[in-house]
């Protein structure tokens, strides 16, 4: 009786911790932020969407990033992050990933992000890229 409630008080404690971790990201603003086309904020939005997409990717750097105009009303910014997982820090390998992120720029100090792409190189990960996590920061961008 008192090792389960110690293993579930035990349980609480990691999913608090691991929710606390996923929220600690630092996630900048479109809609309030006036430097969105500086390095410093285009990496923290890189960094943000790869630490969603996968579970421990560790030494994030910003390899490029452009902003595209498709349309009137329209920007894109593609972004190539690397970074390592747990197991590819072992052998040194580096994977890259590509972020394209749609936004809403009607609005010239209010941009919008309405959609976002993720593709990496990373095969040894037996898991995918986490969509739902990439999704749910969709908002945290829009704050």
């Amino acid at each position: 009786m008192k090792a389960t409630r110690v293993l579930s008080l035990l349980a609480a404690l990691v999913f608090v911790g691991a929710a606390a971790r996923a929220d600690d990201v630092v996630v900048p603003s479109f809609k309030s932020s006036t430097d969105k086309e500086t390095k410093d904020f285009v990496k923290k939005v890189g960094t943000a969407i790869v630490l969603a997409a996968r579970s421990k990717p560790e030494e994030i750097e910003i390899d490029r990033y452009e902003y595209n105009k498709p349309k009137p009303g329209r920007h894109e910014l593609l972004i190539k992050m690397t970074y390592t997982g747990y197991f590819s820090k072992k052998v040194k390998k580096r994977h890259t990933a590509t972020i394209k992120v749609l936004i809403d720029s009607v609005d010239r100090d209010k941009w919008e992000v309405l959609k976002i792409e993720y593709k990496d190189d990373n095969v040894v990960s037996l898991r995918r890229p986490n969509e739902a996590k990439i999704r749910k920061l969709i908002p945290r961008f829009n704050e």
